[in-house]
């Protein structure tokens, strides 16, 4: 399945379905994968989204981990300055806070929505 095919399969998917459950989480990031893989640079683009991507369907990553380890770092990173400076409380304006708090998972996404005209109601508060 081509690029376009699995874009207009998600549009539908996401025009029609409520993302309320864990099947319809899993299916949502799976093809968002898809997308990736088809479109995107495995080693500079979505990378955060691309870490979740595959989170949700492997429980150990031990292969092809040269994507994610920038993510690891950072990750790392943020959680030791936030140790160092202040262990409590977690201030929402602290970078490991976005990552936490999946601010940065949201944004990444919004965006991949918005280059791929897919349907942004997701990210609506209600949804």
């Amino acid at each position: 399945m081509g690029h376009s095919q699995i874009v207009e399969k998600l549009a539908t998917f996401l025009s029609t379905e409520s993302i309320s459950d864990e099947t319809r989480i899993i299916y949502l990031l799976v093809e968002l994968r898809k997308v990736l893989d088809h479109a995107y640079n495995k080693k500079t683009d979505y990378l955060l989204l691309r870490f979740y991507c595959d989170w949700v369907v492997h429980t150990e990553k031990t292969q092809h981990v040269d994507h994610i380890a920038s993510v690891v770092q950072k990750v790392y990173d943020g959680v030791k300055d936030q140790i160092e400076k202040s262990p409590y409380p977690l201030s929402g304006r602290a970078p490991i806070a976005k990552f936490i708090y999946m601010d940065e998972l949201k944004s990444q996404m919004e965006s991949l929505f918005k280059k791929e005209n897919l349907p942004s109601n997701l990210f609506q508060k209600d949804q």
